[in-house]
């Protein structure tokens, strides 16, 4: 049951991360970031204080929120390091990201 358990954070990860993509080139990557700190944050705290009883959709969702905070932070955190890049540099710097 651990796949099943965690292919809605997966789904939930790829949709995110295609929002978060757009959201990136639009606004600055600090709020973005902060937004996906804190729901990756939120999503640790239940986890952890989760008991050995707590239901199949309820832990779902705690992961699934995990991932989502993934997801905004993922392309932020990109976009914001090659921001920093001089020009003649982007070829390098996207193979060392990637």
């Amino acid at each position: 049951k651990s796949g099943s358990l965690l292919l809605p954070g997966g789904i939930d990860l790829a949709l995110v991360l295609s929002i978060s993509g757009h959201l990136t080139d639009k606004w600055a990557a600090n709020p973005i970031t902060a937004i996906g700190l804190s729901c990756f944050l939120l999503s640790a705290v239940f986890v952890l204080s989760s008991s050995a009883g707590v239901g199949f959709w309820l832990m779902a969702a705690y992961l699934a929120l995990g991932r989502a905070g993934l997801g905004l932070i993922i392309p932020s955190l990109r976009v914001a390091a090659m921001r920093t890049v001089p020009e003649e540099l982007e070829m390098s710097a996207v193979a060392m990201i990637t």
